[in-house]
């Protein structure tokens, strides 16, 4: 294998301890606040939201491998477990605010917000006359702090399967999909004025992308409840 090219997807399943690339994007695989089967124990953590991830033992900025995950437009794919025994949980897309230049290379990875509903835009007529796509603009909008260990507690208490439609990634796509949800706050965050303690089984729910983004689908976030019923309705007409 030619330096800089992909590294095929383990055998066992894409659960490795560490982190690898597949097909231009690339996946992270950490423990933290407990050392890993190989007995490496790096100081990964969590940090108002961001994780901070250690490299490998002797990993650098400069190697390819990291220098091409912290670059622009990298597609970063970060799972964590806080045991051993238990399989690896999917936090989200990680973006690289900042990169220590130590060895081994320490970067604090922040996430973008996935569930509140400007995450997800209202459809808006398109012109006819232009259809540029690519032109770059500078947004400024806020960024709700999720906490990764309610997430993890959330996801251990209901499964990995959506509360909604029923859909398991792991039992649709195999091994690829395994671990893979999204995380619904039955209140949304951006309504919240300021900080709150959340409980992850009463103010959290796992749900599919489909189903959060049809929560999501109006400016009033509709009830899970309400979202069974539209579903159940549909199929019985």
């Amino acid at each position: 294998m030619k330096r800089g090219q992909d590294h095929p997807v383990p055998k066992w399943g894409p659960y490795v301890n560490g982190y690898f690339a597949y097909r231009g994007a690339h996946f992270i695989f950490c423990n933290v606040g407990v050392a890993g089967r190989t007995g490496h124990d790096y100081p990964n953590s969590f940090d108002k939201g961001d994780l901070i991830w250690t490299g490998k033992t002797g990993a650098k900025a400069t190697h390819e491998s990291i220098a091409r995950m912290v670059q622009p437009g990298a597609e970063v794919h970060i799972f964590f477990r806080e045991n051993n025994s238990e399989p690896f949980i999917y936090i989200g897309l990680g973006y690289p605010a900042q990169v220590d230049d130590t060895v081994p290379v320490g970067v604090r990875w922040s996430f973008t917000p996935q569930d509140n509903a400007s995450d997800i835009p209202d459809a808006t007529p398109y012109q006819d006359e232009l259809r540029i796509e690519g032109a770059t603009s500078e947004t400024i909008a806020k960024r709700y702090e999720r906490s990764p260990s309610a997430r993890a507690q959330c996801i251990k208490h209901y499964g990995h399967q959506c509360q909604v439609c029923g859909i398991d990634f792991g039992k649709a796509y195999g091994p690829w999909g395994n671990g893979f949800i999204h995380v619904h706050h039955h209140t949304p965050i951006s309504t919240i004025n300021g900080p709150y303690v959340v409980d992850p089984i009463r103010d959290l729910i796992p749900v599919c992308p489909n189903c959060h983004a049809m929560l999501h689908r109006k400016k009033e976030v509709i009830t899970v409840d309400e979202l069974k019923g539209l579903i159940k309705r549909d199929r019985e007409t």
